[in-house]
């Protein structure tokens, strides 16, 4: 589930990050398309054949219709994901990953900046609390961040007795 050493850190995508990220998917894409099918057989074919269609996806959303310039939700959301993913890795002792938690939140600011600055052409119909926090950014994060010791002080909520829980694949 990653590296444990960037569990504190939170990047800010910027425009020039998007362009990168880009030219890296057409790159990837023009290099697997380069190799020949032939190559490919049984699982593996499956397994080039849905890298192809992921990143011709990933070109769509980003190069095409440029959805980070017209979706704010996409830079807020990304930022809130990323906290929730470090709680759900935690698991029932969300305590361990209180600094990486206070970490990200302290950096969820110059984030939000970053994703304000890509944002051009906000679509109306998408993501219109997303755009108040954009606008809001310093307010969300001291709020989220005056909570934190809050959240993480009381214990993780049992809806089932521990014989009758199952582990879910």
């Amino acid at each position: 589930l990653g590296f444990r050493k960037y569990d504190s850190l939170l990047g800010a995508k910027t425009p020039a990050v998007h362009t990168r990220h880009i030219a890296l998917l057409e790159q990837t894409l023009a290099r697997i398309e380069a190799t020949p099918e032939a190559l490919f057989t049984g699982d593996a074919w499956l397994d080039r054949r849905g890298m192809l269609a992921h990143l011709r996806m990933e070109l769509l959303f980003e190069r095409d219709l440029r959805r980070w310039r017209t979706n704010p939700q996409a830079h807020t959301g990304a930022a809130i994901d990323s906290i929730f993913e470090l709680l759900v890795r935690a698991g029932e002792n969300p305590a361990q990953i209180l600094p990486a938690v206070e970490s990200r939140l302290a950096h969820l600011p110059d984030v939000l900046r970053a994703g304000a600055s890509c944002v051009e052409r906000p679509n109306p119909l998408v993501g219109q609390p997303h755009r108040a926090i954009l606008q809001r950014r310093r307010g969300v994060s001291r709020w989220l961040g005056n909570r934190t010791r809050e959240l993480f002080e009381k214990p993780a909520p049992t809806f089932l007795p521990a014989e009758n829980r199952r582990s879910r694949l």
